[in-house]
């Protein structure tokens, strides 16, 4: 889940910070496939895996915060 859209979703448009060789990039991209602690967004021809820091609760509830990615309310046009 992000802070401002709620959960994330498999075919959701995102923006996302790619932190590679020190450098940091702002890419948009859309998530692929949503693994445990981990997404892959597909950007133009590019795959990136971004990883998650586990939050759940003690109530059993599995949250997963991916800090370097927004969520978008609409694909871009």
């Amino acid at each position: 889940m992000d802070f401002l859209t709620g959960p994330l979703r498999v075919g959701q448009s995102v923006t996302f910070i790619s932190e590679r060789s020190d450098e940091h990039r702002l890419y948009l991209g859309e998530i692929k496939l949503i693994g445990l602690h981990q997404l892959v967004v597909e950007s133009g021809d590019n795959f990136f895996t971004i990883q998650g820091d586990d939050m759940s609760n003690r109530d059993g509830e599995n949250v997963v915060v991916y800090r370097t990615v927004l969520g978008l309310p609409s694909p871009p046009k």
